[in-house]
């Protein structure tokens, strides 16, 4: 810092003065004694600092700390002004309280002045340091918050150490609250004050008016108003962030330097339960006579009931999962529920299912220890939990995992094993054609009667292939239109319909090539359809339906708001319901799955949902979501985001469809004809991403992706495969743990396997600035930890950020600018099942 102008006030405190908890001579006041600077007792030490002196020493108002961080020290420490301000304590060791390393010029002499600012000076009279520059969880009148500075809430009124919360004044000059223990974010913080791009200080005046500023003083936002002064009263106003994590202003009215009332002005918030962290890991907080309250889930026991900021511990061990000779888990656990609760974490797996559904899922599931449950939406999370709620107006039920109490020792059964791809009934879908000519319109009345006119000629048909009909109807001009009934009386009443595969389903596909290209599909996760008997009709409501066994059961196909009378099957893929009027209320190009074909468009928030895989047209595991512009693809194969494009005319017949693969890539195909108009395989002209290792969830839970020509999945150490052969399915932990005594974990069960350069997006439970040794021992000791992500960050500071079970989106880090090293915790040898 540059030596500031010279200023008039008292400069009384001299090289050489000297502070000591054991003398009188333990404070230096301000010349009115409002505040003084110094010793005061905490706990059973001495922390220095300044306070407001009005107020008696049980009610004293601390405003500045001097190395929060370091505990309270002894009563033989020293506080010494030699040219810089230093504490020496029992021991002898010297920390400077100003921060600064080195001044500019040694300071000969420091003044505590009324406005409760400790100042530094030069022996020419400049001012070198000041605690104005340096706030800690308060600010008072006159001083300001200047962009990228935070205060830090204390622990508590008795205790101030670093607490756990942080209210950053951010470059974009957005005033925000944030858990002090995690990365600042979006999704981590609970207050902000929304002024994005414009303030560039908060400003809490002398006369009490708290505002955000811009770069030239001008106020752009009055977060509290001030008041005028007051006759015989000295009103001092400071904004403190609390303990709790509020922002609050106050204003204390002094009479005859005896603080005489306190009043709180304004807060930031009223409901304590929306700051993130003000209960610990795996508790939730409720308001109880306006305070919170914080309570373990089921399952834990507090860490130390009378802080529970500290979180709760799991008061069972959890065997593992990944030995299949492991017992039935519901013979070891059940479920317990709470009513009215949420946590703010991000599920790892969100599921549609029924409740009772949703409890089995979860209880079969290696990782799912917890379940958010609301209108079947299943979302499934591990331990530890952060940042609980419980309130009325939260509609969602949370359901744990539990230990069965008293529960005898379980004989062998075979736990069930995962379902896989090919498990899955394989579904072909042959029931709508696109074909390579003209548009012809067909309408549903003509359809039905060639219905019927082919259902007696379907006998000489049986013991055909499917193959055999497939080639009839490739044999046919280009102009041939698969009627949507006609091609059902041939697959549903074909006898070889059965032999290749288990069923069919409703959908559209590409014609005229060697394989099938599904570009559409109806209902796709409803189970295939097994009937011979299955029909579709346009019924009497113009709803288009499906009838399967004998017309006993019945499933809407397309459902519409009008009625319609007629069907169309055009050349450019789209499948279309029309009124009486012959106009278009159904389009299957309004309703993509996902495929986008040439002239389709993809709206602003709507989304392609990928296929489970090649053979499997149920809803995949990725999604493309349109946010902002349309995304399209032209007639001429370009995107209007332009992602790709070309100015070629399509004259030759080609068609282009854009997919949401299997693999989460979104890509660019062409089928273009040859000279006997049969399409060819198609080609591959744009991919997304040509590294699938990129996609987030390529591989499962609990494993790495590595890209060396071809993708490879690999297990973390202390995981399994799922399944060997389908390595892209994830894996599981081979060992239980080793119990969490006291809230401390029994670190003589584990070990820690260190691997370089091996990272994960997601947002770890708590972070904090340590070395890599440290970030080692940290993860070992902590009951809630199973990985750890050592780094640097943008200033280089070293950075632990600590991580539950399972881990997502693991692959390799390619950047030689930003190393990191990364802590897995696995079972002993000697302790593994």
């Amino acid at each position: 810092m540059n030596a500031k102008a010279q200023t008039e006030y008292p400069k009384n405190i001299t090289r050489g003065s000297i502070l000591s908890p054991n003398t009188i001579n333990s404070s230096w006041p301000s010349p009115s004694g409002l505040f003084s600077f110094g010793f005061y007792p905490e706990g059973n030490g001495f922390r220095v600092g300044i306070w407001m002196a009005t107020d008696k020493p049980e009610t004293r108002v601390v405003v500045w700390t001097a190395n929060p961080d370091v505990p309270p020290c002894s009563p033989d420490a020293t506080l010494e002004l030699k040219g810089r301000l230093v504490l020496r304590t029992e021991q002898g060791e010297e920390k400077n309280v100003t921060y600064n390393d080195d001044l500019p010029d040694p300071a000969t002499s420091a003044a505590m002045l009324d406005d409760g600012n400790f100042q530094l000076f030069n022996g020419s009279g400049y001012l070198m340091w000041q605690s104005f520059d340096y706030p800690t969880d308060t600010i008072l009148g006159g001083q300001v918050l200047t962009s990228d500075s935070w205060l830090q809430s204390s622990i508590s009124r008795s205790d101030h150490s670093s607490g756990l919360f942080m209210l950053r004044m951010q470059n974009d000059g957005n005033l925000v609250c944030y858990p002090a223990n995690i990365s600042n974010n979006p999704d981590t913080a609970y207050w902000s004050s929304g002024t994005f791009s414009y303030a560039a200080m908060l400003n809490l005046s002398h006369l009490g008016y708290l505002s955000l500023e811009g770069s030239y003083g001008k106020p752009i936002r009055f977060l509290s108003n001030g008041s005028y002064p007051v006759k015989n009263k000295t009103i001092i106003h400071r904004a403190t962030l609390d303990s709790d994590g509020i922002f609050r202003k106050y204003s204390h009215y002094i009479v005859s330097n005896v603080s005489s009332k306190v009043t709180e002005k304004w807060s930031s918030m009223q409901n304590p339960c929306d700051v993130k962290g003000i209960c610990g890991l795996n508790s939730f907080c409720q308001v109880v006579n306006n305070k919170s309250e914080c309570s373990c889930y089921p399952g834990f026991v507090s860490v130390e009931p009378s802080m529970m900021f500290l979180g709760c511990y799991q008061n069972f061990s959890a065997e593992s999962y990944g030995d299949k000779e492991e017992a039935d888990p519901a013979l070891r656990y059940n479920f317990t529920s709470l009513n009215n609760i949420r946590w703010d974490d991000p599920p790892y797996t969100v599921e549609i299912l029924m409740e009772e559904a949703c409890k089995g899922s979860c209880m079969n599931d290696f990782n799912c220890w917890a379940v958010l449950y609301e209108s079947t939406r299943c979302r499934k999370y591990n331990f530890p939990l952060r940042y609980g709620k419980q309130s009325k107006d939260i509609t969602t039920k949370a359901l744990f995992k539990v230990k069965n109490i008293g529960m005898a020792k379980e004989s062998n059964h075979n736990h069930p094993a995962p379902a896989n791809d090919e498990s899955r009934i394989k579904t072909v879908m042959f029931i709508l054609g696109l074909s390579l000519g003209s548009v012809a319109c067909l309408c549903f009345a003509f359809a039905v009667s060639s219905f019927i006119a082919y259902k007696h000629k379907y006998h000489r048909y049986v013991g055909e292939t499917i193959n055999e009909i497939v080639n009839y109807i490739l044999s046919m001009t280009s102009n041939f239109l698969v009627t949507l009934l006609l091609l059902l009386a041939v697959l549903f009443t074909s006898e070889a319909a059965q032999q290749p595969w288990d069923g069919f389903a409703i959908g559209i596909w590409l014609v005229g090539g060697d394989d099938i290209t599904v570009v559409w599909t109806a209902n796709r996760d409803d189970p295939p359809i097994t009937s011979s008997n299955a029909t579709l009709s346009l019924d009497e409501n113009g709803k288009l339906l499906l009838r399967t066994n004998d017309g006993q059961k019945e499933k809407i196909i397309v459902n519409t708001t009008y009625s319609a009378t007629s069907a169309s099957m055009l050349d450019s893929g789209n499948f279309v319901l029309c009124n009486r009027s012959g106009h278009v209320i159904w389009e299957s190009f309004q309703n993509p799955t996902d495929t986008l074909l040439g002239g389709q468009v993809l709206h602003s928030g709507h989304q392609l949902f990928s296929s489970l895989s090649e053979t499997d047209r149920s809803t995949g595991r990725f999604r493309l979501k349109m946010q902002v512009d349309e995304l399209s693809i032209g007639n001429g194969s370009y995107f209007r985001s332009s992602l790709y494009s070309s100015s070629e005319d399509n004259q030759n017949g080609t068609i282009y469809l854009a997919t949401i693969d299997a693999n989460g890539i979104f890509k660019l195909y062409s089928h273009a004809p040859d000279k006997d108009g049969k399409l060819k395989k198609h080609d591959l002209m744009w991919p997304a991403l040509k590294n699938p290792c990129e996609v987030k969830g390529f591989v499962g839970l609990t494993a790495f992706a590595l890209f060396d020509d071809q993708p490879n999945c690999v297990c973390l150490p202390g995981s399994d495969y799922i399944d060997v052969d389908k390595k892209t399915l994830g894996c599981l932990n081979n060992h239980s743990d080793g119990g969490c005594i006291g809230g401390k974990e029994n670190v003589t069960h584990y070990n820690i396997a260190q691997m370089e350069n091996i990272i994960w997006p997601d947002f770890g439970y708590m972070e904090a600035s340590m070395s890599m040794e440290e970030c080692n021992n940290s993860c070992l000791t902590d009951c809630n930890c199973w990985a750890a992500l050592f780094k640097k960050d943008a200033n280089g500071k070293d950075v632990c950020t600590k991580q539950k079970l399972p881990l997502r989106y693991v692959r390799r880090n390619d950047s030689q600018e930003d190393p990191t090293t990364s802590f897995s915790k696995w079972t002993h040898k000697n302790n593994q099942k």
